[in-house]
């Protein structure tokens, strides 16, 4: 067999070998969804601490995140059900230690109590157009920002 056909073999196999989670819209869905059930994690658990394992320390959304869950905790409401329902997603911008993708998400149904009262639903969100930036640190994936698109 001549190199030329030998290398388009090696090639075509390690193309069709290539598992679809090497494509990065995949497994920044992943990421995205891991994020998302942390940062629900913390909601319901009132426990901001837990934030430090979604955002990257420099971000603002960690501090307003962490405020959100203080306020709720100090109002002595229990919350469940803090979940994002991601629509779409395209990359715009990946490496292996940052990525920029635009979204289309949706906040499902939140629900708060008092202890011991009966669960009420908030006002549902309607689909949000974002963009979010995402740094992999020595921890994982962590969002820097995010921020809404104008429209």
């Amino acid at each position: 067999m001549d190199p030329y056909g030998l290398l388009a073999m090696v090639l075509w196999a390690t193309t069709a070998a290539t598992p679809a989670s090497d494509d990065p819209s995949q497994r920044l869905v992943s990421v995205l969804e891991r994020l998302d059930q942390r940062r629900s994690a913390a909601f319901r658990r009132a426990d901001p601490a837990m934030l430090d394992r979604v955002y990257a320390h420099s971000s603002t959304l960690l501090g307003r995140d962490a405020a959100t869950v203080g306020a709720y905790a100090r109002r002595g409401l229990q919350v469940r059900d803090v979940d994002m329902t991601l629509l779409s997603l395209d990359v715009e911008r990946y490496d292996p230690r940052t990525a920029r993708v635009r979204v289309v998400d949706r906040l499902d149904p939140v629900h708060v109590r008092r202890p011991g009262e009966r669960w009420t639903a908030l006002p549902v969100d309607l689909p949000t157009e974002r963009v979010i930036v995402l740094r992999h640190t020595f921890d994982g994936w962590r969002i820097v920002a995010a921020h809404r698109v104008a429209g």
